[in-house]
């Protein structure tokens, strides 16, 4: 009787009254272990004892009387759903993982090898509550969940079906529409041929390859296709059977509709400066213009600013249309201008020029000429690159004075921009000229103003550039000032040019976009692969600041310098020239822009050997100076001594130690120095804290050096 009661409940009955008692705490755990394993002998066909069945019955009324009521077995999953997606090919091989369930459940069901949702949409209820873990409320949750998982899917599938019946139709309409907008490009430009050089932008270019099948590389294939009797239908046919996406044909619909705005070279010209004021038009076309270049001072004038702001005008212009010409545009009607003046040859003038495009109807007015090459001049726009032909033109409009003027200039404007970085127009204009008229020749050769009076062109390496790669690499992002102290020290070993201030050298370094200005501080705006190079000196004194700190004294250098196997004078050369070295005060140095404190100096300070110089000077009635000092450091490293009271025996003196000649001691400039003076230095042994003697004759101007005593 036990066996026949108990047997007329499924697993699922006994799974969910054992969970439900868990879950309100009704029954004892001996009791919920008892029913849950009665859940799993039936569900594997395994015999129930009839004591079992005994206390299951016992243990069922109790259930009943405290609320329970019978779950079912049905499956989880909504069968239509499941039916639905089928029929639409939709795969249900979807990682479980997508449910968004708990970690504990995703644990439980992978455990038991539900890792996809069509595996647990194949799961009955008695299947998740066999799963100790997985309880009936939590069982509710499972299918509440995948129930609206499938419920997305069916709703996204027809959503995908109408969008594809739409894609369709969709790409047939924009092939009808490419195919006319083609047609009435070749119609614009039969009449004169000069576009078959010309491409589609690459991205349209290779995706209405992809759609049509045709490789369109000129106006001519595009033509040759649009021309062929089956065209339409073969476009159009390939989009709709082989499912093209309407992506591929809209870069080209896109390019063929903006050329399409445009009827003539005003038309595009117009486009490009709408957006600009009316004074800086003024300003742009009177600085860049074929007939036209006003000074700054000429354009100030007229506009009642002054040169200043008018170079910031300019300087605005160039950015505005530089910015605007970053995105390739359908130039089409200012290229085919530079085409046809390419085909005029030698003979072209700008009026035979002019002349052509009015008759063929590129050409409206005059002005947007104009426009045209000095958009091309400032902007240097892949469409718009002006052509040898042209810039033989615009030198004709050149006055003959200019021009015969121009070589000998530009030569010493380009050497001052390879050395200083920036070219000063008083250093370069001759008298015959005035500096407007050197202003237009730097102009035309493509040199810009970075501020009043100073101009710059990016003509490649330059020594600034060298310089500030080799600085920042070494000693960080400098400041503009300290930039220019190193390069001016660079500059010096030539003695042939200054250094730009700090501003120009700025501005014109920020021109070759290889450096950037922020914060103060001027920053690469790229890591170079490989470090510049610096001298053995330089390298040394690098090694020795990483290992002493940001401050060295001059003795410290200049031992290590001889340790590794440089001479003396080396030191002086390196302190003089090298742009990473950067003097603090006297005898301390650092690498350029480097920050220190107090302390860092105190630091290296402590490690000179300081020598009071205690000068003393006595003449003798024979006719004899004699003069005394103390020897320091810079003296026994150097071999120049500060001449002191001794500096009115100015002249040339022949040196003679112990009785003999050693060449000629040089006082002068407040130093002594002279290949006689090193001689003694050396001959004597005089070392840091010595004291010499130098006995000065003046009636056989002979200098006798000595050493008196050791400190």
């Amino acid at each position: 009787m036990a066996e026949s009661s108990i047997g007329e409940h499924d697993a699922a009955f006994f799974f969910s009254l054992a969970h439900w008692a868990k879950e309100n705490d009704v029954l004892r755990p001996w009791e919920r272990r008892l029913i849950f394993s009665i859940g799993m002998y039936i569900s594997n066909g395994w015999q129930i004892s009839k004591k079992q069945g005994r206390q299951a019955l016992r243990i069922m009324q109790i259930a009943t009387q405290a609320g329970f009521h019978k779950g079912t077995g049905d499956q989880i999953a909504e069968t239509s759903l499941v039916a639905q997606l089928v029929a639409k090919s939709h795969q249900l091989r979807i990682p479980v993982e997508m449910l968004g369930l708990t970690p504990g459940i995703l644990m439980g069901l992978k455990r038991n090898g539900i890792n996809t949702i069509e595996k647990l949409s194949k799961c009955s209820e008695a299947d998740l509550l066999g799963m100790y873990i997985i309880g009936p409320s939590r069982l509710k949750g499972i299918k509440t969940t995948l129930n609206q998982f499938l419920s997305r899917m069916l709703s996204n599938a027809v959503i995908e079906e109408q969008a594809s019946v739409q894609s369709r139709v969709e790409t047939a309409r924009a092939t009808k529409q490419l195919i006319e907008l083609a047609n009435c490009l070749c119609q614009v430009f039969e009449t004169y041929g000069l576009l078959n050089d010309l491409r589609l932008p690459s991205e349209a270019q290779s995706r209405l390859y992809k759609a049509t099948g045709e490789k369109l590389e000129t106006l001519a294939d595009l033509r040759r296709l649009i021309e062929s009797p089956n065209c339409k239908a073969h476009i159009i046919h390939r989009g709709i059977k082989t499912n093209i996406e309407i992506d591929d044909i809209e870069p080209a619909i896109h390019w063929f509709s903006e050329v399409l705005i445009c009827k003539s070279v005003d038309d595009e010209m117009k486009k490009l400066v709408g957006h600009l004021t009316e004074r800086e038009r003024f300003v742009f076309i009177n600085r860049s213009s074929i007939d036209k270049h006003l000074t700054l001072e000429e354009i100030g004038h007229e506009l009642r600013v002054t040169r200043e702001r008018v170079r910031q005008i300019e300087v605005e212009v160039n950015r505005k249309l530089g910015r605007q010409l970053t995105e390739p545009l359908p130039f089409f009607y200012s290229s085919a201008a530079l085409l046809l003046l390419k085909r005029l040859g030698q003979d072209a003038t700008v009026e035979l020029w002019k002349e052509k495009l009015l008759n063929v109807g590129f050409l409206k007015e005059e002005t947007s000429l104009d426009l045209l090459t000095a958009l091309a001049r400032v902007t240097k726009a892949a469409p718009l690159v002006l052509s040898e032909e042209l810039a033989r033109l615009l030198k004709t409009h050149v006055p003959p004075r200019i021009l015969s003027a121009s070589k000998p200039i530009l030569s010493q404007a380009r050497k001052h921009a390879k050395n200083c970085g920036a070219v000063r127009i008083v250093s370069i204009k001759p008298e015959t000229l005035s500096e407007a008229d050197v202003e237009q020749i730097l102009f035309l050769d493509g040199f810009t103003e970075v501020r009043s009076g100073w101009w710059a062109k990016d003509i490649g390496d330059n020594i600034p550039m060298r310089i500030a790669r080799k600085v920042i690499t070494y000693c960080g992002p400098v400041s503009a000032s300290s930039l220019r102290k190193a390069v001016a020290k660079h500059l010096s070993r030539g003695q042939l040019f200054a250094a730009p201030p700090s501003d120009v050298l700025v501005k014109a370094l920020m021109q070759t976009k290889q450096f950037d200005f922020t914060d103060g501080l001027l920053h690469l705006t790229k890591v170079p692969s490989k470090k510049p190079k610096i001298n053995k000196g330089e390298s040394v004194f690098f090694e020795l600041v990483r290992s002493k700190g940001p401050i060295v004294s001059f003795e410290s250098m200049r031992t290590r310098l001889i340790e590794e196997g440089l001479s003396a004078a080396y030191t002086n050369a390196l302190i003089s020239f090298s742009p990473i070295v950067e003097r603090v005060i006297s005898k301390l140095y650092i690498l350029t822009g480097t920050q220190y404190d107090m302390a860092d100096i105190e630091r290296a300070k402590s490690e000179l050997t300081e020598i009071t110089a205690d000068p003393t000077i006595r003449p003798r009635p024979d006719g004899i100076i004699e003069f005394e000092i103390n020897i320091g450091t810079m003296t026994v490293h150097s071999h120049v001594l500060s001449s002191g009271p001794a500096a009115r025996l100015e002249g040339d003196w022949a040196a003679v130690v112990e009785g003999t000649y050693r060449g000629k001691l040089i006082v002068g400039d407040g130093f002594i120095r002279g290949s006689g003076f090193s001689n003694a230095v050396l001959n004597l042994g005089i070392v840091a804290g010595d004291r010499m003697r130098i006995e000065f004759n003046t009636w056989t101007r002979e200098a006798r050096i000595s050493r008196v005593f050791k400190l």
